[in-house]
This record gives C-alpha cells, structure tokens and sequence, in this order.
C-alpha cells in the first residue's frame, strides 16, 4: 500500500512539474494548482517513512530553507534593480520542492536550475540575435520552471534527496 502511495505522489509530482513548465513557457506563468500538488504529493513520503517527526522534521526544513532564500533573493534584487528576481510562482513550486528534497536537496534543485536556466539562456543568445523575442521576456525575465523540473530530476538521480 504505501508503495502505490508513493508511485501516486511521484506521477502528481511528474505531472504537476510538467504542467509548471508548459504554462511557464506559454504565458510565463505557473498556476498555483501545479504547486500545491506538488506539495500535497509529497504526503505519502512523510507519511510512510519510518520515523515520522523526523521525516516530516526534514520535509518542514526544506521547504523552510529554500522559500527564505529566493524571498531573500527577491527582495534584494528589488532593492538593486527594483524588481523582483525571482517570481512569486517559482518560490512556491521550488517551496513545494523542499518538501520533497529536504534542505540539502532543496538547495541543489535550487542551485541546479539557476545554472540550467543560465546555461539555457547562454545557449539561447549564441544561437539567436532574438532570444528576447524567443522564449524570454522584454524584461530580460525567463521562464524558471522548465530548469526547475530538469534540476529536481538531476538532484534527485544523483541521490542528492533527503530520502
């Protein structure tokens, strides 16, 4: 039973990731819906784990660590460039991560999709004159979630996942 559990949460998971990242690209936006299942997805994992306060101890931890450091994030650069960083839905949806990962994990899917996106965005003007025209914004902002996905599935295959 707590086998299919899991299956399910790691699908909602899948899924709601996906779903972020289709709707980032299109119209920059990640619906609020993919984040919370995102979240609620990871209850199985909480709940099926041998020792339940330190495992939802973790979960709390990570969630706690990565959404106060991209609030951080956004208000600095909002004081630098006056405007935020970091978009409100790619807090939550990496918020939701760390529910998932843990502080460690959390912090890698964190540092892994900043360097995606960059690596993504290099590639992106190498190629094109245009890229502003392509898949970023006037604003020089980017779509986060597409790099948030690929980094949660890199950090989570190289173990780096508090479970």
């Amino acid at each position: 039973m707590e086998t299919c559990l899991l299956a399910a949460g790691v699908v909602i998971l899948v899924v709601s990731l996906g779903l972020a990242s289709a709707s980032d690209l299109s119209n920059r936006t990640i619906p609020n819906a993919c984040a919370v299942s995102a979240a609620l997805a990871a209850m199985p994992l909480a709940v099926s784990a041998p020792d339940l306060p330190a495992a939802l101890g973790r979960s709390l931890s990570g969630t706690a660590v990565v959404v106060a450091l991209l609030t951080a994030a956004a208000s600095l650069s909002r004081r630098i460039h006056g405007r935020d960083g970091v978009g409100a839905g790619d807090i939550k949806l990496l918020g939701a991560l760390g529910l998932w990962a843990g502080p460690v994990g959390g912090l890698a899917v964190v540092g892994g999709s900043c360097l995606l996106a960059l690596a993504g965005r290099a590639a992106i003007l190498r190629t094109r004159k245009c890229a502003s025209r392509a898949t970023h914004c006037r604003d020089g902002s980017m779509p986060m979630a597409p790099a948030i996905f690929a980094a949660a599935l890199l950090t989570y295959a190289m173990g780096l996942w508090g479970w």
